[in-house]
């Protein structure tokens, strides 16, 4: 019993090889074998070296399927992605592309959305494409490219004839249904089958399901669906709306007859889809509408504002730096007490009124020094030269009475009396007082 496991690990290992059913005829029809650790060693020998190509540590081929172990077959099918003509399998847990070169093995688990596209613009082959939209996280690769899209083209009139993967008889049909029934079989799950929908999306080119656009060089088809935006041929593209944050629509307000759809993603990248046809914009912001997503660039994250502070606006590094530079020294100004911007003019100024007062000053004592020299040059004329000395004396006296009787309050407070007001008139009234009391 432990001889037929052990043949029939051997059988899923190495039937797909060339060589590979001949040796285990051999082991089979070899007596001996049956008592042996050969066919052991030699699955041991194989599981060990697929290891060791998982792993990057030999670069050696892995062994090819067996397709006798498929529980259903489609035979050789058209394939736009991966491009070309390839046996397509189904197993009990996954799904087989055969290729010349390889076996890519799609877990079903792994298939996240199933689109049947049935009308495509400008086709008039009535071609329908089945796109798989495989797991970013499944690790599945086309050689050392990463696969996130197997393209199935078969056309609406082609039939098909599938054994029942799970359960006898046959399924036939149209290709495209029976494909579908198969896969439902298999397990993915009935959520997971999108199409094109009218009453979300119509193109104002013939009322067609998808718009023509370009992804760099490449022209193919933008689909817009409920659960997502689907771009085909080439490159394959399946944009899940869950993923979408926004949409941004560039050159659509100018002279220019095309203009540029920008799909911004939650991760923080985007992809672009070029030189849609003017007419095609209203219905796009309708289905942007219909599945209630936003119009509108993103809004800057903060790393975004923190990489613009410290581009300094535009001048890189050395003009921030210069004007926190700038910044720093004005907070020290501002702070110091002593800091006056405008103490050396206040200085000059005050330097110069200073000059002024002293000039008016001195001009001033000048003109009260000539009333005086001539109060008593007229003095001197009126009374004679003997009268001087009498004259003098009186003169204080009475100076000192009328300063006594014009500067002193009743609360025998004194008040001073400027030079200015002091004039020559009330000179001359004191010498004719004195005359008269002579």
């Amino acid at each position: 019993m432990a001889f037929i496991a052990v043949m029939d690990s051997l059988k899923s290992l190495i039937g797909g090889y060339t060589a590979g059913p001949r040796l285990i005829t051999a082991l089979e029809n070899e007596a001996s074998v049956a008592t042996s650790s050969i066919p052991a060693l030699i699955v041991d020998v194989i599981k060990e070296s697929i290891n060791a190509v998982s792993d990057g540590t030999i670069a050696q081929l892995a062994p090819r399927a067996n397709m006798s172990l498929a529980l259903s077959t489609a035979g050789v099918q058209s394939f736009i992605h991966p491009r070309g003509k390839h046996e397509l399998a189904f197993f009990s847990d996954f799904l087989l592309i055969k290729t010349s070169k390889q076996d890519i093995s799609v877990p079903y688990t792994a298939i996240n959305h199933l689109a049947i596209i049935d009308s495509i613009p400008k086709d008039t082959k009535g071609r329908v494409l089945i796109f798989l939209h495989i797991d970013k996280t499944a690790g599945i690769f086309n050689g050392k490219s990463p696969l996130h899209a197997v393209v199935i083209q078969t056309t609406a009139t082609a039939d098909m004839s599938l054994p029942n993967p799970k359960g006898t008889g046959v399924i036939k049909g149209k290709a495209v249904i029976v494909l579908c029934k198969v896969f439902g079989s298999m397990g993915v799950s009935a959520s997971s089958f999108i199409s094109p929908d009218p009453t979300i999306f119509q193109s104002a080119f013939k009322a067609a399901a998808g718009v023509e656009a370009y992804i760099k060089a490449k022209c193919g088809f933008l689909f817009p669906m409920s659960a997502g935006l689907c771009f085909l041929e080439s490159p394959a593209t399946f944009i899940p709306k869950s993923a979408i944050r926004c949409f941004e629509f560039a050159r659509a307000n100018g002279a220019s007859v095309t203009f540029d759809l920008f799909v911004h993603l939650k991760d923080g990248n985007h992809q672009e889809f070029s030189q849609i046809d003017r007419s095609e914009l209203g219905p796009l912001q309708s289905y942007i509408k219909n599945v209630g997503l936003i119009i509108g660039a993103p809004p800057d994250t903060d790393e975004e504002k923190d990489e613009e502070q410290d581009a300094g606006n535009g001048e890189g590094d050395q003009a921030a730096a210069a004007a926190a530079t700038v910044q720093s020294d004005s907070d020290d100004r501002e702070s110091d007490e002593d800091f006056d911007p405008f103490a050396k003019k206040r200085k000059r100024s005050n330097h110069d009124g200073d000059d002024k007062e002293e000039e008016e000053q001195g001009e001033s004592e000048k003109q009260e020094k000539k009333k005086k020299d001539t109060a008593t040059t007229t003095t001197t004329a009126d009374t004679g030269e003997e009268e001087d000395e009498d004259n003098s004396s009186k003169e204080e006296d009475s100076d000192s009475d009328s300063d006594s009787d014009s500067d002193s309050d009743d609360d025998g407070s004194v008040e001073l009396v400027s030079e200015d007001d002091f004039s020559t008139g009330q000179l001359q009234n004191m010498i004719d007082e004195e005359k008269t009391a002579l």
